[in-house]
Formats: C-alpha cells, sequence, structure tokens
C-alpha cells in the first residue's frame, strides 16, 4: 500500500513540475488602451517557462488595413525565436472605425506552435470581430488623459519661463 502512495505522490509531483516549466501562449484581440476602436493583438507567453521555436500559421486570414494582411505581420510571418515567461507583445491590428461592416464579418483563425522537449503545444485564436460592435467609452482613457494633461503643463512652463502668466 505504502508502495501506491508513494508512486501516486511522485507522478503528482512530476506532472507538477512538468506544469511549472512549460510555456503557453495566449493569443488575444483587445481593444486598445488608447482609443475603444483601435484593436490590438496580444500575444503573451502565459506559462512559467520559456518558449522556443514559435510558429504561426493563418488559417483564415484577415485584413487589416487595405491590402495588409495578418499573414504579412512580421511576428506572424517569421515567428519568434525565444518568449521568455510572462514576457507580452502587444501590437496594432485594425481600426474599427474603417469598413467595419465588412470586418464584423470577417473570421480571424492563427494556429501557434511550440516545440518542447516533449511535446508540440498548439493555441488557436478564433475570433470574429462582431464581438466589438456597440462597444463605447464612457469617459477619455486614461492615458489620452495624461497626454492632454502633458500637454496643458508644458505650455504653462513654457509661459512661466517667457516671464508670462
Amino acid at each position: 500500500m505504502a508502495l501506491i502512495s508513494t508512486w501516486k505522490q511522485v507522478s503528482e509531483t512530476t506532472k507538477m513540475r512538468k506544469a511549472q516549466t512549460e510555456p503557453e501562449i495566449s493569443i488575444t484581440i483587445q481593444p486598445s488602451e488608447w482609443w475603444i476602436n483601435l484593436i490590438d493583438m496580444v500575444i503573451e507567453n502565459i506559462g512559467l517557462g520559456s518558449a522556443r521555436n514559435i510558429r504561426f500559421e493563418v488559417i483564415s486570414d484577415f485584413e487589416c488595413e487595405k491590402g495588409k494582411f495578418v499573414s504579412n505581420i512580421g511576428y506572424i510571418k517569421n515567428g519568434l525565436d525565444y518568449f521568455a515567461p510572462k514576457q507580452k507583445l502587444t501590437f496594432f491590428l485594425t481600426s474599427l472605425l474603417e469598413n467595419f461592416e465588412e470586418k464584423k464579418l470577417s473570421l480571424l483563425k492563427l494556429r501557434c506552435s511550440i516545440k518542447t522537449r516533449q511535446t508540440r503545444l498548439t493555441t488557436i485564436l478564433l475570433n470574429y470581430f462582431a464581438q466589438f460592435e456597440g462597444l463605447i467609452h464612457t469617459e477619455k482613457p486614461p492615458l489620452y488623459i495624461i497626454a492632454e494633461n502633458i500637454k496643458e503643463i508644458k505650455e504653462d512652463i513654457h509661459l512661466l519661463s517667457n516671464g508670462r502668466e
């Protein structure tokens, strides 16, 4: 009986250690912090292990801007050689202010593969842009407000340095 209990504990410990050293790539689409109608793609290693030899396959492409497709984005086309634990890439994908009616019917489907020591891990992103229809800000985004305030401070400092109030 003790042998079975020990075997179970060793098995669980091995599984836990593996989970703590495996990478896990998350790919999401989200509204930009700057403006809700600008959409960012976020690629993040949410696992605790480093990811190597990351490759993307575009199953269903998406036209980000006129004549520019997801399949031509450098990270997607060329992959990533190394991605540290908790590393995140956030980049502009598209604006919903242009051709929203077309975009909301579009489908973006990506497959991400990582080769680990023992296995090949795969993540799939399936995204319809219709989910962003009707999103509104109740106020200006915080980063926008900060930028406006810095501009005002700059103008005030300029006035003070020239002897005007």
